[in-house]
Protein backbone atom coordinates (compact mmCIF):
# COMPACT_ATOMS: atom_id res chain seq x y z
CA UNK A 1 0.00 0.00 0.00
CA UNK A 2 2.58 2.55 0.99
CA UNK A 3 5.80 3.58 -0.68
CA UNK A 4 7.97 3.19 2.39
CA UNK A 5 7.68 1.05 5.49
CA UNK A 6 5.60 2.93 8.03
CA UNK A 7 4.28 5.45 5.47
CA UNK A 8 0.63 6.25 4.83
CA UNK A 9 0.74 7.45 1.23
CA UNK A 10 -0.90 5.31 -1.44
CA UNK A 11 1.33 3.99 -4.18
CA UNK A 12 0.26 5.19 -7.66
CA UNK A 13 -0.81 1.65 -8.58
CA UNK A 14 -3.18 1.52 -5.61
CA UNK A 15 -4.82 4.78 -6.64
CA UNK A 16 -5.62 3.22 -10.03
CA UNK A 17 -7.02 0.10 -8.35
CA UNK A 18 -9.30 2.19 -6.15
CA UNK A 19 -10.66 3.92 -9.26
CA UNK A 20 -11.40 0.46 -10.70
CA UNK A 21 -13.31 -0.43 -7.53
CA UNK A 22 -15.45 2.68 -7.94
CA UNK A 23 -16.30 1.63 -11.50
CA UNK A 24 -17.29 -1.85 -10.29
CA UNK A 25 -19.58 -0.42 -7.61
CA UNK A 26 -21.43 2.02 -9.89
CA UNK A 27 -23.92 -0.26 -11.70
CA UNK A 28 -25.92 -1.38 -8.68
CA UNK A 29 -26.37 -0.54 -5.01
CA UNK A 30 -23.58 -2.16 -3.05
CA UNK A 31 -21.96 -2.37 0.36
CA UNK A 32 -18.17 -2.30 0.37
CA UNK A 33 -16.48 -4.24 3.16
CA UNK A 34 -12.83 -3.41 3.69
CA UNK A 35 -10.31 -5.55 5.47
CA UNK A 36 -6.66 -4.60 5.88
CA UNK A 37 -4.06 -7.22 6.68
CA UNK A 38 -0.37 -6.40 6.99
CA UNK A 39 1.54 -8.74 9.27
CA UNK A 40 4.58 -6.45 9.19
CA UNK A 41 2.74 -3.29 10.36
CA UNK A 42 1.91 -2.46 13.94
CA UNK A 43 -1.80 -2.34 14.72
CA UNK A 44 -1.99 1.46 15.02
CA UNK A 45 -0.40 1.91 11.60
CA UNK A 46 -2.70 -0.71 10.06
CA UNK A 47 -5.75 1.14 11.45
CA UNK A 48 -4.48 4.42 10.00
CA UNK A 49 -3.86 2.82 6.61
CA UNK A 50 -7.34 1.27 6.54
CA UNK A 51 -8.84 4.66 7.42
CA UNK A 52 -6.87 6.28 4.59
CA UNK A 53 -8.18 3.74 2.10
CA UNK A 54 -11.74 4.26 3.36
CA UNK A 55 -11.48 8.06 3.07
CA UNK A 56 -9.92 7.83 -0.38
CA UNK A 57 -12.70 5.56 -1.66
CA UNK A 58 -15.36 7.81 -0.11
CA UNK A 59 -13.80 10.89 -1.74
CA UNK A 60 -13.61 9.18 -5.13
CA UNK A 61 -17.23 8.11 -4.78
CA UNK A 62 -18.45 11.59 -3.84
CA UNK A 63 -16.62 13.08 -6.83
CA UNK A 64 -18.95 11.21 -9.18
CA UNK A 65 -22.33 12.87 -9.77
CA UNK A 66 -25.70 11.34 -8.88
CA UNK A 67 -24.48 8.26 -7.07
CA UNK A 68 -26.35 6.27 -4.46
CA UNK A 69 -25.08 6.40 -0.88
CA UNK A 70 -22.23 3.92 -0.69
CA UNK A 71 -21.92 2.04 2.57
CA UNK A 72 -18.30 1.33 3.46
CA UNK A 73 -17.79 -1.09 6.33
CA UNK A 74 -14.52 -1.61 8.16
CA UNK A 75 -13.71 -4.00 11.01
CA UNK A 76 -13.51 -2.60 14.50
Amino acid sequence: MSGARGALELRPGWQAKLSEIISLLEPEVSVLRLAYNDVTAERRLAVKRAALIRRTIADLWKARPRRYRLEIETPG
